[in-house]
């Protein structure tokens, strides 16, 4: 595929990353503020819940990661090279796990989505306990096989970021939901709210299942190579939970002797924080600094607006990934966060137009490097293939690890949140607030940048690891 053209596998990933994008932001506006608000959790029971999911959170991804590519678990057990064979390219039968996570997982993720929005039980607790778990469970279940994809049908950065395009501009449409859902969301009269909800997740729902198919039936080339070219799967042979979990502590150390893999993790473990305190505070943000002087029509555009162009912008971003590599464009988006911090903490609060640009494009920089740290993902995949001789890349694995030591930013950020404004106090909390607007996103993007300059996966180390892989491939072309 030459260009910038998308074939009906590249608009079936992107179409689901819309279904996703459509409930999860949402998700992130207003879940904990349904349960603040309307239906009045107390404070030390929103704690606990939070505590409950900080470590649920940090294992689902993996686990959702290893039972993916269960097929290459005793090939690590093993710590020898998994196979002699030099064909890189997964299997049909991974693959169609993966897909049958998007198609099948997908409708039950929107079902988990519902428990938010609706009183199902008199314990509040448990209800936000339940939805928390169901939600992100499922999520992990259908994102971390869907991000997996990414490597196992597009064996090149180019392509790579040919399918992150087609993400980010499904992502783009599915953020409107922001808009509409802004405009109807009233704590103290829900039923508007509710009913789009439903709507959405049923629409959803079916989007799951119609790009799943679409995918499956893009991707059956792959299983009539396989089958004329006996490049299929052993069946795993059943193991105990004991060797299992020895496996994965295995796996676990082998990621942890990466350095490439740890200084990412360090990098992405400040990004997912950063990202969800932007998306849990940014109605406060709008209403403690601007809403004495914009309309709410005004603020329900800004807030549109910092959920839309993230994906837009990622689509420019990643032409720029193809030319420039995704290490050049994520330092330079670091850059720009942490100048434009700087530049916010010296002006001061006080110009209106100053702020609206600067909420808004703080999110926007920051959205925009958490969507392309997938490819440096993909690309660690690609160094671990390498480095440990497997047979196949274990995409999925690798995937969740990274989840397992990023996802903490993901509780960390509403905690310390809630903690700082509670201690600000209700005195001074209009300044309170544009110290966390300003100083949050410069700590940030300090770490960050320390992090991503000894990351060492880049230029001509990376285009050794690139070569090496597509030596090891077939050549074959995964977007006939």
């Amino acid at each position: 595929m030459a260009g910038d053209v998308w074939t009906r596998r590249h608009l079936a990933y992107g179409g689901a990353a819309m279904c996703k994008s459509l409930l999860h932001n949402i998700f992130l506006l207003y879940h904990v503020e349904v349960f603040l608000q309307v239906w009045r959790i107390d404070g030390p029971s929103f704690w606990l819940c939070e505590a409950m999911f900080l470590v649920y959170n940090c294992l689902n991804d993996f686990v959702a990661g290893a039972l993916s590519d269960s097929a290459q678990l005793e090939g690590i057990a093993a710590s020898i090279p998994t196979s002699t064979h030099t064909d890189q390219r997964v299997s049909f039968q991974t693959i169609q796990k993966r897909l049958r996570a998007v198609s099948h997982g997908g409708p039950l993720f929107c079902g988990a989505f519902l428990l938010f929005w609706f009183p199902w039980t008199e314990h509040v607790a448990l209800q936000f306990a339940v939805a928390l778990i169901a939600y992100d469970g499922l999520l992990s279940y259908m994102d971390v096989n869907h991000s997996a994809l990414l490597v196992d049908l597009a064996p090149t950065e180019a392509e790579r970021a040919r399918y992150v395009q087609a993400n980010a501009i499904f992502s783009a449409i599915g953020s409107a939901s922001v808009f509409v859902s802004f405009v109807l969301w009233d704590p103290e009269a829900i039923g508007q709210f509710q009913l789009m909800c439903v709507v959405m997740a049923a629409l959803c729902a079916v989007g799951f299942v119609l790009c799943g198919r679409e995918l499956r039936e893009q991707c059956m080339h792959i299983k009539k190579m396989d089958a004329g070219e006996d490049v299929n799967e052993r069946p795993s042979k059943a193991m105990s939970p004991l060797r299992m979990v020895r496996i994965w502590g295995i796996f676990l150390g082998q990621m942890l002797a990466n350095r490439n893999f740890m200084l990412f993790s360090g990098l992405h473990l400040v990004q997912v924080f950063h990202c969800h305190f932007n998306s849990n505070f940014f109605p406060l943000m709008l209403s403690r600094l601007l809403g004495g002087h914009i309309s709410r029509s005004l603020q329900s555009l800004l807030l549109g607006i910092s959920f839309t162009l993230p994906h837009i912008n990622n689509y420019y971003f990643s032409k720029a990934v193809a030319t420039r590599g995704a290490y050049d464009v994520i330092r330079a988006l670091l850059w720009v966060k942490t100048a434009m911090a700087a530049v916010m903490f010296w002006t001061g609060p006080d110009s209106v137009l100053l702020l609206c640009i600067f909420i808004a494009s703080n999110r926007i920089f920051t959205e925009g490097t958490c969507k392309l740290l997938g490819l440096v993902i993909s690309d660690l995949v690609d160094e671990d293939y390498i480095l440990r001789r497997r047979a196949h890349p274990l995409s999925a694995l690798i995937f969740g690890a990274a989840a397992l030591f990023a996802k903490p930013g993901q509780t960390i950020a509403p905690l310390l949140g809630t903690t700082a404004l509670d201690r600000i106090g209700a005195a001074g909390i209009q300044q309170g607030v544009f110290y966390l607007l300003v100083l949050v996103p410069l700590c940030c993007g300090a770490v960050q940048l320390l992090c991503w300059a000894a990351f060492s996966l880049r230029g001509d180390a990376l285009h050794a690891v690139q070569h090496k892989v597509l030596s090891r491939s077939r050549p074959k072309s995964m977007d006939m």
